[in-house]
């Protein structure tokens, strides 16, 4: 019995929009890694007053996609906390540095979604 591999692409129509989702080999990367995408997302953070006063702490949930070329685009919140802390999770997303593109099986640079958590956590002495 001969063994074919076969690679199977999704298509998705959209009112008149073909889109091929590809199969991502390689994740987009931070520079740095997750160590130093951390460290950006803390460094950058303004906690807001309004949550500060309200004690609010928690993660927010975002997706955005990372373009062929490392940009961010179409940032959104996935699952909100507070409406401060979700527009402060996009300001600081939006302040990136480009990304290392995700890859597909032959190497080309792809668009990919990427979804990561913003984490807010108050400070004793706040």
């Amino acid at each position: 019995m001969k063994k074919t591999l076969f690679l199977i692409i999704f298509t998705l129509f959209c009112i008149g929009n073909i889109q091929a989702l590809h199969v991502v080999v390689d994740m987009p990367e931070f520079p740095g890694g997750m160590s130093e995408l951390m460290k950006f997302i803390q460094k950058k953070m303004r906690y807001p007053k309004t949550a500060i006063k309200k004690g609010i702490e928690g993660r927010v949930i975002c997706q955005f996609t990372v373009t062929k070329d490392g940009s961010i685009e179409n940032i959104i919140v996935v699952r909100g906390l507070h409406k401060s802390l979700d527009k402060e999770a996009i300001r600081i997303i939006k302040k990136m540095p480009k990304w290392k593109p995700g890859e597909d099986f032959n190497g080309q640079a792809i668009d990919c979604k990427y979804t990561i958590p913003v984490k807010f956590k108050l400070n004793k002495e706040t």
